[in-house]
């Protein structure tokens, strides 16, 4: 089941866009080279990307090495750069939200989230639907937003 995603309605997709494609923006200048850091190495590795947005980080996976990547996220607008602009042979896009995870059947070896998790309504059962996609020895790399990003009107 889809959840509505507030970033298919009127004007944000299009300011998010903006945000984004400015040279100066906070995921490109703080929050991915962190992301990257922490990062094994992912030749030959799966790699889900819950909540890959534009798919910026799954094809930087991909050119990582990772064998398969797939990039799940509740927005088409998303999706839809995503597969126009951030796609290679080894990367599949899925529109599918965070909350219905556990409609996955595969494992990954590398499970990564960029700055989604504020979203979710029930962390706790969100992690264990992660566990559930994980196998021995898989990694989970993610990064959730400062609380002083939220915490003014």
């Amino acid at each position: 089941m889809i959840k509505h995603n507030f970033y298919d309605g009127d004007g944000l997709f299009e300011e998010f866009s903006k945000i984004r494609s400015n040279e100066v923006n906070f995921n490109d200048l703080v929050e991915t080279p962190i992301l990257l850091k922490m990062l094994p190495d992912l030749t030959g590795k799966s790699v889900i990307d819950i909540g890959c947005g534009m798919g910026q980080h799954a094809k930087q996976y991909a050119e990582l090495g990772a064998k398969s990547v797939l990039g799940i996220d509740i927005s088409y607008k998303m999706l839809s750069v995503a597969k126009e602009k951030y796609c290679l042979d080894n990367i599949e896009y899925k529109r599918l939200a965070m909350e219905d995870i556990s409609e996955i059947n595969d494992t990954y070896d590398i499970v990564t989230s960029s700055l989604v998790f504020d979203y979710v309504k029930d962390f706790d059962k969100l992690m264990a639907d992660i566990y559930q996609i994980m196998h021995e020895g898989s990694e989970f790399i993610f990064s959730t937003s400062h609380p002083i990003v939220t915490s003014y009107d």
